[in-house]
């Protein structure tokens, strides 16, 4: 009985995790049909319910994890949105031999919502996993080992950096 209960929590989305995987779906729709960031922000709502049609009838009522989700949802949407340009270059320079338009439309979406978190405060480690786990979901084949190596090569950027502008301050 409490082996069942344990990996079954497990295994629920947070509403965190909800977020991620709907502004994903809503981004991934918007791009695929040329729609635009206020297509995708109309379609949170749509994206999210749908989402949420895998899980048990309770979850499905937790109105709370849905309002959660839906604000962090339209965050970083919003947050992509307003930083495409920036986080679109960030990904042209890190993704050495893909050009953006060659990247998979999955791929290309996850790394932008996961170096818009970067950016604005999620711990690396927290975003990079979290990328790593919805690419290994949703992406091909090999979308988590390059998701994981955009990433990570973004944190080496961002820390010699840091120690670059540390070092010429001392």
């Amino acid at each position: 009985m409490g082996d069942t209960d344990g990996t079954e929590l497990q295994r629920r989305p947070g509403a965190r995790r909800r977020a991620r995987e709907g502004a994903l779906a809503a981004l991934y729709r918007a791009d695929l049909l040329d729609l635009g960031y206020a297509a995708a922000l109309v379609s949170l709502p749509e994206m999210l319910a749908l989402n949420e049609e895998n899980l048990p009838e309770a979850d499905r009522r937790a109105r709370g994890v849905r309002a959660e989700a839906l604000q962090y949802a339209h965050d970083l949407v919003t947050g992509v949105s307003l930083e495409s340009e920036r986080i679109d270059a960030a990904i042209a320079e890190l993704s050495t031999d893909w050009s953006l338009d060659r990247l998979s439309v999955t791929d290309r979406n996850i790394l932008r919502l996961a170096l818009w978190e970067l950016g604005n405060g999620e711990p690396p480690g927290v975003a990079i996993n979290e990328a790593v786990e919805i690419a290994r979901q949703y992406g091909g084949a090999e979308s988590a080992k390059f998701v994981n190596g955009v990433l990570g090569a973004w944190v080496k950027r961002e820390e010699s950096g840091t120690a670059a502008t540390e070092d010429g301050k001392d």
